[in-house]
């Protein structure tokens, strides 16, 4: 697990999997949505299209 930064560009509207039943915070988690993300720094490893884990920060009041 290699972290790498980057900016959201595209957050499709509509989930590609979702649960049938999305009634508790668990579930929430089961939704699937297509991102576009501009890696700042893409290493040879990264591929077009494959799965990824996507940890989300806000930007500080300096906006970083």
């Amino acid at each position: 697990d290699k972290p790498y930064e980057g900016t959201i560009s595209f957050i499709s509207p509509v989930a590609e999997f979702t649960p049938k039943s999305v009634e508790t915070p668990e579930l929430r988690t089961d939704l699937v949505y297509r991102l576009r993300i501009v890696i700042d720094k893409p290493g040879p490893d990264l591929r077009q299209g494959m799965p990824v884990t996507v940890r989300l920060s806000q930007p500080t009041a300096g906006g970083q």
